[in-house]
């Protein structure tokens, strides 16, 4: 009896054994998916957000490496690099309005975007200027190509949130690579790796496997000129993202700090 009830557990214990193995690879295989599925994932949920806050770091290097010949014969040697490290505080909402803060070493530079007025503000210079809202995705069509307030808008919403709501596109030109956990403040999330190739350089993405956010890109763009390659390497981290975001009255109007000036032109 005693034997029998041990087989009966034997068996009872091996069978769960086997039915928990063969919910797992089901689980595995269901979480599994293809390069344009994922990108398609991604693509629906950055076409969703229309009223979303990003904070993010962005941190840009330029190198360059490798010999140059002139004509009477001498070389000349490259080995370069800088590193510059951005703080943004990216918001916008579905009416077009926009606030952008971005800090480096230097200063904070403030633009906002009220859908009627714009106002730009150089903490280093304590100076502001005010001029009407321009639609988004128009550039600027001044002579000597000075960006404006609008432009740096424009330039940041597209690295943060527009390229991304386009990306199914580039499926065929797209590889998963190994997933990775990457730390987040103080969180892991684990990550799908993609990687695209363009003409014009590489493109890493590690996208949430919850959430299809993009919490880490690394844009490399190698530009090669005579024997020596000059390459720019953007890497943004975000630090926090809502997609849904709500905000309070006046987050979009500017309030001028004191003793700041209102000029006429500012050089961005």
């Amino acid at each position: 009896m005693i034997q029998t009830r041990g087989l009966a557990k034997s068996l009872a214990t091996k069978a769960l054994i086997v039915f928990v193995m063969v919910l797992a690879i089901q689980c595995t295989g269901a979480a599994q998916l293809s390069i344009d599925q994922l990108l398609k994932k991604v693509s629906e949920t950055y076409q969703s957000a229309q009223n979303y806050q990003i904070s993010a770091e962005k941190d840009v290097e330029v190198g360059a490496v490798g010999e140059a010949h002139s004509l009477d014969g001498s070389r000349s040697y490259a080995n370069f690099h800088q590193s510059s490290k951005f703080d943004i505080n990216f918001a916008a909402t579905a009416q077009s309005r926009r606030r952008l803060t971005v800090k480096d070493e230097k200063q904070e530079t403030v633009i906002v975007d009220d859908g009627r007025t714009s106002w730009t503000y150089l903490s280093g210079k304590k100076q502001y200027k005010e001029e009407p809202s321009v639609s988004p995705g128009i550039a600027s069509q001044a002579a000597n190509k000075v960006k404006t307030g609008t432009d740096i808008l424009s330039e940041y919403q597209n690295l943060l949130v527009n390229r991304f709501r386009n990306l199914s596109g580039y499926a065929s030109s797209s590889t998963l690579e190994k997933d990775e956990r990457i730390k987040i403040g103080g969180e892991k999330k684990d990550c799908y790796h993609v990687r695209i190739q363009t003409a014009g350089g590489s493109h890493d993405l590690w996208i949430d496997k919850d959430s299809f956010l993009v919490w880490r890109s690394k844009d490399s763009t190698p530009t090669p000129q005579e024997g020596i390659t000059l390459q720019t390497t953007v890497t943004v981290t975000l630090k926090a993202a809502d997609l849904n975001a709500k905000f309070e009255d006046g987050f979009f109007t500017f309030k001028p700090p004191e003793q700041a000036k209102k000029v006429d032109s500012i050089k961005l």
